[in-house]
């Protein structure tokens, strides 16, 4: 074999070595930029919202002030849990843990708030830290 084409064979060699590194490199930033820390994940932003069954946005959406309780339940289903307060109740239809033992991102809290069985409001927040 003659020299050059051992050169030519070694340079290969090391551009296959440099691409493999680069892509091992970029997949785990990826999954760290993923999975670390509960911040807002932009391309994706309820990674780590678990929804209630039957919760739909469009549903969601078209929850207007005054409808009933069973209203809001033949539209987006029923809630993951209900809390009492002294002025009402609310219903939460998502909550954190999507990514159970994965990772932590922010995730979106869908709330309808009720007074004496009538929705009085809805509420949408994220939260990260």
């Amino acid at each position: 074999m003659k020299p050059f084409a051992r050169i030519n064979l070694s340079f290969a060699a090391l551009g296959r070595g440099i691409l493999v590194s680069s892509l091992v490199l970029l997949t785990l930033v990826g999954w760290w930029l993923l999975f670390h820390g509960e911040d807002y994940c932009w391309w994706w932003p309820d990674i780590d919202t678990q929804f209630a069954s039957g919760f739909d946005r469009a549903g969601w959406e078209r929850i207007n002030v005054g409808m009933s309780e069973r209203d809001v339940v033949s539209l987006i289903g029923e809630p993951y849990f209900k809390e009492s307060q002294s002025e009402g109740q609310t219903w939460y239809y998502s909550k954190d843990g999507a990514l159970g033992h994965f990772g932590d991102k922010a995730w979106f809290s869908y709330e309808v708030l009720f007074t004496d069985k009538c929705v009085v409001g809805k509420r949408k927040q994220i939260y990260c830290d």
